[in-house]
């Protein structure tokens, strides 16, 4: 239950971050 959840929320975020890096990185 909870452990899951963790992991899906983790996930997410870190493909929100991933794209964001994706998109800033070229710029720099």
């Amino acid at each position: 239950g909870c452990v899951g959840t963790w992991d899906a929320i983790k996930g997410r975020l870190w493909s929100q971050l991933a794209a964001l890096m994706a998109r800033i990185l070229p710029l720099v």
